[in-house]
């Protein structure tokens, strides 16, 4: 009975957000358009705070960081292509579609996955790599701080809705998180490779 009803809750949570979508629609804002793609730049640097780290472990964090982005980007467009879904500032008078070819492409947002991919992704290897630095509640605060600023004003410059910011930021967070936790649980494992001109072998040992 608990799991019915934390469903039924659920779905009318979403459905409150997605209802709401409509009351926090913004005409198109250049000027915001501008700050809200600086900003998302801005966030995907932060990795910059890693390059502490010795120059030994530069080729993983790298490595890394590129599939993380890779992955992030991936899902946002299949999501884009498979979900279409106009953007906000269609819905307003003179607005700008003939200027821009994915106005109907505003589910998820791109702009807040690579953000909080970004964010994420800094925040839990800088915490791996520094478990007792005081610097990490910086470097967290920090860089999720400009990854919801960057989520924002995709919303208030009319380029997308509440939701899809929202999924965008789940989607980056998700991946942020997973890449690493992924590469650092097999580095504590003993992995052994035989190759013959017959088999490859991988051998884990737990």
């Amino acid at each position: 009975m608990k799991k019915f009803f934390s469903i039924i809750v659920l779905i009318v949570c979403c459905m409150a957000v997605f209802g709401s979508d409509i009351d926090h629609a913004r005409p198109y804002n250049a000027t915001l358009d501008k700050a809200g793609t600086v900003l998302q730049l801005a966030t995907m640097a932060t990795g910059v705070v890693l390059l502490r780290e010795k120059s030994s472990e530069y080729p993983l964090i790298g490595t890394m960081y590129l599939e993380t982005i890779g992955l992030t980007f991936a899902v946002k467009e299949a999501l884009k292509h498979f979900i279409p879904r106009n953007r906000p500032y269609t819905y307003f008078d003179n607005a700008p579609v003939e200027d821009f070819a994915d106005w109907s492409k505003s589910f998820p947002s791109g702009h807040a996955a690579f953000a909080f991919a970004a964010a994420t992704f800094t925040s839990y290897v800088f915490c791996k790599y520094n478990p007792g630095s005081k610097a990490k509640l910086p470097v967290i605060i920090g860089s999720y701080a400009m990854a919801t600023a960057t989520a924002c004003l995709r919303v208030e410059s009319g380029n997308h809705f509440v939701t899809d910011v929202l999924v965008g930021a789940l989607i980056g967070s998700a991946i942020g998180f997973a890449v690493p936790a992924i590469h650092h649980h097999f580095a504590t494992k003993n992995i052994e490779t035989q190759v013959s001109p017959f088999s490859f072998l991988i051998k884990l040992s737990f």
